[in-house]
């Protein structure tokens, strides 16, 4: 994306990973609490946006997986995941680009539109 200058879009992916990093957001807590499964998995649905966060490229990006057995787990979609096979659509948004704004009252940075 940042090859090809995209700064606001968004993606909707399928496909299947070798192994998955993935969180949930404890909302009392207000921190993630990190998942890994470290076997293959089929990506029954991913997408997210693609907007700049304190100036820099930001991917935010849910995902509901599958495991060999159909169990279903989801959640935000982290680094060192790693790909077997994907499938993607970038839906670029032209115009200004979308800034993310943290947002201090439940620690997250969220759309500053």
């Amino acid at each position: 994306m940042q090859k090809n200058k995209i700064n606001s879009g968004m993606l909707l992916l399928i496909g299947a990973l070798k192994k998955i990093k993935f969180a949930y957001y404890n909302q009392l807590e207000r921190r993630y609490l990190e998942k890994e499964i470290n076997s293959p998995v089929e990506i029954l649905s991913c997408l997210g946006n693609i907007t700049k966060k304190e100036n820099e490229l930001f991917l935010h990006l849910h995902i509901t997986i599958a495991d060999k057995n159909g169990n279903a787990f989801g959640g935000h979609l982290l680094k060192g995941s790693i790909v077997f096979a994907l499938e993607g659509i970038i839906f670029e948004f032209f115009g200004k680009p979308i800034k993310r704004k943290f947002d201090e009252s439940i620690k997250l940075f969220l759309f500053d539109i």
